[in-house]
């Protein structure tokens, strides 16, 4: 099982966005995926509960994040996502020491964003990720690039 944790002690990154997202993608391939909320404000729980007949199976962290692997485990899933709230809490450095990846996203900079406030389409995307740790990520999602326009 691999066990995905989207931690940033920056507020607004886009953790939930990204959870949500990769959860998505790897249930689309026909990976069996379960998503932890371990963010109090729980976003990803209301996210996930929008989707109604596509929504992921979905556990929050109230109970502790060993509790929701333990039954991750017990359920045989592929892999398991989880959203952290952005501290550094007991919780979420629970969450990091049981990844296999940890995914940290970064606020864009301006000249990051620029080909979008001039209207063209920016892509981005990995292709292929290896991850070589003392958790070994096992793997093949690769991910599609991504893109977006925004008309000024």
């Amino acid at each position: 099982m691999n066990v995905i944790t989207v931690a940033s002690r920056k507020g607004g990154a886009g953790k939930t966005t990204l959870t949500a997202h990769l959860a998505g993608h790897a249930h689309a391939l026909g990976r069996r995926c379960l998503v932890i909320d371990a963010d109090p404000q729980g976003s990803l729980s209301l996210c996930n509960a929008l989707r109604e007949e596509q929504a992921l199976p979905l556990l929050t962290a109230e109970r502790g994040i060993e509790r929701a692997l333990a039954l991750a485990a017990v359920e045989n899933y592929d892999y398991v996502f989880i959203d952290t709230a952005p501290t550094l809490w007991v919780m979420v450095q629970t969450a990091i020491r049981a990844a296999t990846l940890v995914v940290v996203p970064a606020r864009p900079y301006v000249s990051m964003v620029a080909p979008f406030l001039c209207g063209q389409t920016f892509s981005f995307g990995i292709k292929s990720l290896t991850v070589r740790s003392g958790n070994s990520f096992q793997g093949d999602i690769q991910a599609r690039s991504i893109g977006s326009r925004l008309r000024c």
